[in-house]
Order: structure tokens, then sequence, then C-alpha cells
């Protein structure tokens, strides 16, 4: 009887640990908050709030659509565009809720349409990712797609944890209740 109950333990431990780590693995079902910066890094001109991360579009600045998926951030508006020139004119989007993993890198995806938005125009820590467009301009449809990449545990880490586990789990079956033989 303990022989099974430990096994069934064990799979349920596994179990949870295989959906907790499919659900971090990026924005999805994750709260992000999102400010326009203008004309400078430092200055917030539009606060947008926070949104959960989910189907459709996260959020809308200035007539542009910022739509979030899982890894990608796509920013879109008909049309043409310009932005002014500053030091910063863009986006910052961050976790809200400090329930993602660190953010490792970003970069700028070849679906992107705006002639001069490279690399250069991306930059990220822990937290944050920031989207600048200063001085660029586009006559035609305003496309721009960022992928971003996230922290994922090693297969060490997740060996350690299932090894810690079913030591706990070998404990918790050898353990009786006061009183039994």
């Amino acid at each position: 009887m303990n022989a099974s109950r430990t096994r069934l333990g064990g799979l349920v431990a596994v179990g949870m640990l295989a959906v907790s780590g499919a659900a971090q693995a990026g924005f999805d079902g994750n709260t992000i908050s999102a400010d326009y910066l203008y004309s400078d890094i430092g200055t917030v001109y539009q606060a947008l709030g926070s949104a959960v991360v989910g189907a459709g579009v996260e959020f809308s600045s200035f007539g542009i659509s910022l739509d979030l998926s899982d890894t990608q951030i796509t920013m879109s508006r008909p049309g043409e565009i310009t932005f002014l020139p500053g030091t910063f004119n863009g986006w910052r989007f961050y976790d809200a809720t400090d329930n993602l993993p660190a953010i490792t890198g970003v970069t700028v995806n070849g679906a992107t349409t705006i002639s001069g938005f490279d690399n250069s125009r991306v930059s990220f820590d822990a937290d944050h990712v920031w989207v600048n467009f200063v001085d660029l301009a586009d006559a035609n449809d305003f496309y721009a797609v960022v992928d971003v990449a996230f922290a994922v545990p090693e297969p060490a880490t997740w060996a350690m944890m299932l090894a810690g586990l079913g030591m706990v789990g070998a404990l918790a079956a050898r353990r009786r209740p006061a009183g039994r033989t």
C-alpha cells in the first residue's frame, strides 16, 4: 500500500512540475504593464496600464496596436507613421507581478517592415523590454515584431528538484503513525 501511495505521490509531483513549467514559458497568462516614453527613456508620456496577455490586442497607443504573444511583441498600424526626434520615442513593457522568468534576450523579427528598425533599437533587462522608434518614419503600413527570449531552468535543476521530491516522498512513506506496527 505504501509503495503505491509513494508512486502516486511522485506522479502527482511530476505532473505539477510539468504544468507549472509550461505555464511560465513567457508572456501568456501573465500581467504585463506598458508605458509610452517620450522624449527620453525616463519620461512617461502615456501610461498604458496593465493587461493579462492572451488572445487579442493588449494595448493601444496613438492608434498603434500593441499585441503580446507568449514570446513576441507586435506593434502595428495601418498607414503612414512618423516618430518624432528625441533620445527615446517608444514603449516600455514590463512584468507587473514579478511572475515572469527572467528575460534573456530580444531581437527584431524579420517580419518587421519599418526601415531602420533593427536590434540596436531594442533593449532589455530581466523584467523590462524597451522599443525605440525615435526619428523613424514609414510611408507604408507600420508593422514591427520583437522576439523575446526567457530563461528556462536547466535539466540539472529539474533533476535535482525531482530527486528532492523523491526523497521527501520516500521519507513520508517510511513514516508510520504512532501506535501502528
